[in-house]
């Protein structure tokens, strides 16, 4: 028996098939959905998934030059099915030619040409569907109103809300007394914990003074009816009370359940059971059955079931969205620091706008005051301070001057700025944005076990729910028993806490990897940081800042030191090599003229002063034209870091020790390293003499010097032989090694985002790289923590609900505390309470 395609349930035999769709299907509907989606490949079950539900990116074939991508945030998403039932009607439209949509984050990601489709009508494309949609910066389209209160789905809610404890006040003040034979005094006790708790929701779903204003207008409807006739009952029957509760609980369930409705159609027609679909289940029982029970002269209705459950689950829903638009907030900040056009300087010197996209490296682009930079460049004119808080998770704004870099969605202070566009006119903060949706977007191995178990599940609670109401049935007990014990088993056992346990947790992971300065490439990090067990840290560029500097002066025969350190500067302010960089940094070039300069092997040549001098490696002096005193050679071995030979008229005159400088937190970071359990490798290609340092400390297991770029991949599959490997290098000599690793971290600003090797990138201090470690850690075990709560939750629950021992009303607010539970761990800080994640937002 094999395999769904597109779900992963056994297929029947025969399978169904069909000409012209690849891949066996074990329904119609997962046909159809298999025929919509164009990036489904029947090649690979596992690849099935993935293509369908995360992977939407686009054939670069298929795609214009001209195409764009848009993030927009999405209201009314509930579970997976939608997200496939979105991507599929989107890329429908004219001019979309891809759709990404992410349940986690409540967001969509298009590409779309913009000479077909203009921007502000792609949330209409989501809103005809019958979700709200908004673009980033709160720009929104006509009916779907995604942000702002009292907006799309919030105007349901306020609805069913009102009507809601309306339709409770009814139970409160005539059937609840009919059903159980209460005395007057007691149905006032209903009446008022009624009022209570329609305040408390109130409160809780829109705010204390909307809480407060709901409890006013319910005492208004309580004014309108005299407290004799509540007592007398006179003036009220069952026989009014019951269609009113009728007509007030419809508009409840198909206005404000609406969102559930729609989510379980979706889920029929994408062929994938939901949660929505087992609260619409649940919810329409509850109606239908007091629909035919009220049809058939009985008064004993549950319209209140089907009220109170619709709104638990919507009050959970308000929470859920608030506290989980907190844990990916990362992403709509970084995409709403796009910018779309910029100021460029034309060759008269006046300034043009034009779109971002038509800048060329080398163009200059002016920045005032307020504004953010639109590409990554280099500061050409001008000094103003900038906020790169969004980037680098640095507050404090960094005076930026000519010739610094600057990094595109970062913004301007004060003053202005002109700068110069870098190789490839792209923002960091639009790379940031591509690199959180994937990652957020992923599902880590333990989720799609998960998955599968929930694709499975849906169906089996159904049949569950049919089984046990029929059993009651049989066994005697009445109709209304066996419904309301049916409807139960559906509602608690609704997995959307299943959904959500690792999409969530990977993203408040991501969120404070990135605070920490660590920009995450791979999801699947947070489970491979499990078995490192070795951490290999190339020496230059990470255990050190990879600036080089003069650290002493030698000079022979005696020579003044500063005579040798300025013939040295004179030649070598012509060179962009980082030695000559450091040579320079020390001292300044002499006011002097340098005549037949020249660039060799390893050093540089010039006249200065009518004298010839040579300025370089020890090597270059072997050839016996120059001579080398003794004195010379032995100050050359001696140096820790990079022996260079000053020379004049033939002779070796000096030697400048220059060296990379170690960061000052190259020690702590071992030490933590270290201190976690694991081996600290260092990993160089300076001499021997020149790793010492670090050879010293205890917490570094060993270091291998003398390696040359080609050699680190190598030496560092050696040392993975017997044991799983983590890789933190530069990002670019780097690259082989850190491909050879197990887990690859480059080390680099918020240009160099592009390290494909890497699986993170950090951006910040050294420090960052124990850090993450720790929040990989972290957030895998919480990924644990939820999936537990999860499959827990549903191994006691169904069980109590099977045995008739949860009221359905119960039930909804246990699946939706489940909920709340997976978000609230998800949303707290990584080494924060769980109440802190509830309460946030």
């Amino acid at each position: 028996m094999s395999e769904c395609a597109l779900c992963d349930l056994p297929t029947p035999d025969p399978p169904v098939t069909e000409d012209g769709v690849d891949g066996e299907y074990c329904c119609r509907g997962c046909l159809e959905v298999g025929r919509r989606l164009d990036d489904v490949t029947a090649a690979d079950p596992e690849n099935l998934n993935a293509a369908a539900v995360d992977d939407s990116t686009p054939d670069d074939s298929d795609v214009p030059e001209s195409a764009e991508t848009a993030y927009l945030d999405v209201d009314g998403l509930h579970c997976s099915a939608c997200e496939l039932f979105l991507q599929a009607e989107a890329t429908d439209t004219a001019g979309v030619h891809d759709a990404d949509v992410s349940y986690a984050t409540d967001a969509a990601r298009v590409t779309y040409d913009p000479e077909v489709v203009d921007p502000s009508d792609l949330p209409g494309v989501f809103d005809r569907l019958g979700y709200g949609a908004s673009l980033p910066d709160g720009d929104e389209s006509g009916m779907g109103d995604a942000g702002g209160w009292l907006a799309g789905d919030d105007r349901r809610v306020v609805v069913g809300s009102l009507l809601g404890m309306v339709v409770m006040l009814g139970y409160g003040l005539v059937l609840y007394g009919s059903y159980l034979d209460l005395a007057p005094t007691a149905e006032l006790g209903v009446l008022a914990a009624t009022l209570a708790l329609g305040t408390v929701y109130c409160a809780v779903t829109f705010g204390l003074v909307f809480g407060l204003l709901e409890a006013v207008a319910l005492l208004a409807v309580l004014q309108s009816v005299s407290f004799a006739a509540i007592l007398n009952a006179d003036s009220l029957s069952v026989g009014t009370a019951v269609p009113a509760v009728a007509a007030l609980a419809s508009v409840v369930v198909f206005h404000t359940g609406r969102p559930f409705l729609r989510g379980a159609y979706v889920s029929l027609r994408a062929g994938r059971p939901n949660m929505d679909l087992l609260v619409a289940l649940a919810v329409l029982a509850a109606w239908g059955y007091s629909v035919a029970a009220y049809a058939a002269g009985s008064a004993h209705v549950y319209f209140d079931v089907a009220v109170m459950v619709v709104l638990v689950v919507t009050l959970g829903n308000r929470i859920e969205e608030r506290v989980k638009s907190r844990a990916v907030s990362g992403l709509s900040a970084f995409a709403a620091a796009s910018v779309d056009d910029a100021s460029r300087r034309t060759s008269e010197g006046g300034t043009e706008t034009v779109p971002v996209d038509d800048l060329g490296s080398g163009d200059e682009v002016v920045v005032r005051a307020g504004e953010r930079v639109p590409v990554d460049g280099t500061v050409a004119e001008g000094a103003a301070a900038v906020d790169e808080s969004l980037v680098t998770g640095e507050s404090v704004p960094d005076r930026k001057r000519p010739g610094d870099e600057v990094l595109g969605g970062t913004v301007v202070t004060d003053d202005a700025l002109v700068v110069a566009v870098g190789e490839g006119p792209d923002s960091t903060a639009d790379q940031l944005v591509e690199l959180l949706w994937d990652v957020r977007s992923a599902r880590p191995g333990v989720q799609q076990v998960a998955d599968r178990l929930a694709a499975v599940f849906v169906p089996l609670v159904v049949a569950l729910a049919v089984v046990t109401a029929g059993y009651y049935l049989w066994s005697g007990a009445g109709v209304a028993d066996a419904v309301l014990t049916g409807v139960a088993v559906l509602v608690v056992s609704c997995p959307c806490a299943l959904g959500l346990a690792t999409p969530l947790a990977v993203s408040a992971g991501v969120r404070e990897a990135l605070d920490a300065g660590v920009v995450v490439t791979d999801a699947g990090v947070f489970e491979r940081v499990r078995n490192v067990d070795v951490v290999v840290l190339d020496k230059t560029g990470t255990l050190t800042t990879g600036e080089m500097a003069v650290e002493a002066v030698t000079a022979v025969g005696g020579i003044d030191p500063e005579s040798v350190l300025t013939r040295a500067a004179a030649v070598e302010q012509f060179s962009t090599h980082p030695v000559a960089e450091a040579v320079t940094d020390r001292a300044d070039p002499p006011a002097v003229e340098v005549t037949d300069f020249d660039r060799k092997p390893r050093g540089v040549t010039g006249t200065v002063d009518g004298d010839r001098v040579l300025v370089g490696h020890p090597g270059l002096f072997d050839d016996g034209e120059w001579s080398v005193p003794d004195r010379v050679r032995e100050a050359t071995d001696c140096v820790d870091g990079v022996p260079t030979v000053v020379s004049w008229n033939g002779e070796a005159r000096g030697v400048l020790a220059v060296a990379d400088q170690p960061r000052e937190e190259w020690l702590s970071v071992v030490e933590d390293l270290a201190a976690a359990g694991r081996e600290v490798v260092v990993l160089t290609g300076d001499d021997p003499d020149a790793a010492d340092p670090f050879r010293e400390h205890d917490a570094v297991s060993d270091v291998f010097a003398g390696v040359p770029p080609e050699g680190k991949a190598r030496a560092v599959r050696a040392v993975g032989e017997n044991a799983t490997v983590a890789m933190v290098g530069d990002g670019s000599n780097d690259a082989p090694a850190l491909a050879a690793a197990d887990l690859g971290v480059a080390m680099g600003s918020g240009t160099e985002l592009a390290a494909d090797a890497a699986d993170a990138v950090v951006t910040a201090d050294l420090d960052a790289v124990p850090e993450m470690f720790g929040l990989a850690d972290a957030t895998r075990s919480r990924i644990r923590q939820n999936l537990a709560w999860a499959f827990t939750y549903n191994a006691v629950a169904i069980p109590l609900a099977v045995a008739a021992l949860l009221n359905p009303l119960f039930a909804a607010a246990a699946m939706a505390g489940s909920s709340l539970v997976v978000v609230g761990n998800s949303a707290r800080p990584l080494r924060g309470g769980l109440l802190s994640g509830l309460l946030a937002g």
